[in-house]
């Protein structure tokens, strides 16, 4: 590339030596070459591009926040704060099934391998534990935990010395006692007891419940507005199994008796009938006057 220089002396201009570097100064301060202008043209190319690039990223975004311009911040924050402590509880839940799960897995690991584990405790059956001294366990899965305890039947609830004996009634997936007597000598049955005369404790309370109640003023008498109320009352199955023997009937309809239950039927509830005759004025003072004499 000619520098200026050789450009003017081709045109016949030429520029005196001691000049050239004012001259060439002067030159390098107001005009540029082609190469420092291509240069200068591509680096603003490039930030055009740039500026571009940035306004359609920038188009972008207020397209995404026109999207949100109607979201409850505050809402969505709340939800999320939920919905992290919702998985926190499941999390904690999970955890505890897991804990649950292991102690189960031992204790049935305990019970199948160590038997009789107390000092002169004795075990028997299948997959049963004496863990108290001087207890004894028996039937199948079965765990004496207390001292001196005895243990019969299946899959009874742990105790570790309320009670003198337990029986089991469970199940592999659900431990529950039957029948414990304490060390005070307090029983307690998970069903009913009968005597020898097939009378059952249930039924003892029943009749002793009816007694207070008619001790106590309440009245166990039934109240039908018609006699066929009544009637179709009885008609129903089960119905006259809840009658008393002596249980009065009343029904409200006049002209119509009550009734009380003999345990197989009706029968017509018969009371004194009380007759109020009419008296006449002297008859009434003749009483009167007699009740004073008397007086």
């Amino acid at each position: 590339m000619k520098n200026i220089f050789e450009i003017m002396k081709e045109y016949g201009l030429e520029v005196p030596e001691d000049k050239k570097k004012e001259f060439e100064a002067a030159v390098l301060e107001n005009y540029k070459t082609i190469s420092d202008y291509n240069n200068q043209k591509t680096a603003l190319d490039t930030a055009n591009e740039k500026l571009k690039a940035a306004e359609e990223t920038m188009g972008g975004l207020n397209g995404k926040l026109a999207e949100y311009k109607d979201v409850d911040v505050s809402g969505l924050k709340q939800q999320i704060d939920d919905l992290t402590e919702d998985l926190k509880k499941k999390d904690e839940e999970h955890q505890k099934q897991l804990a649950d799960r292991d102690f189960e897995d031992l204790l049935k690991d305990s019970i199948s391998q160590a038997r009789a584990a107390g000092n002169y405790s004795h075990a028997e059956g299948s997959n049963t534990q004496a863990v108290g001294e001087c207890s004894h366990a028996e039937g199948d899965n079965t765990v004496a935990g207390g001292q001196a305890q005895h243990v019969s039947g299946k899959y009874n609830e742990y105790d570790s010395g309320q009670y003198a004996t337990i029986v089991g009634g469970g199940t592999s997936s659900e431990r529950k006692n039957i029948n414990t007597l304490d060390w005070a000598g307090n029983g307690w049955f998970a069903g009913d007891v009968t005597n020898g005369a097939g009378v059952s404790l249930n039924s003892l309370k029943s009749a002793v419940d009816n007694i207070g109640a008619i001790a106590g003023g309440a009245s166990i008498a039934k109240v039908f507005d018609t006699k066929e109320d009544l009637d179709v009352w009885l008609a129903v199955e089960g119905n006259s199994d809840t009658l008393s023997v002596s249980q009065n009937i009343y029904i409200k309809e006049t002209g119509t008796p009550d009734y009380w239950w003999d345990g197989t039927g009706l029968q017509p509830l018969e009371t004194d009938k009380v007759v109020i005759e009419s008296m006449t004025y002297d008859e009434t003072m003749a009483v009167l006057n007699a009740t004073e004499e008397v007086a």
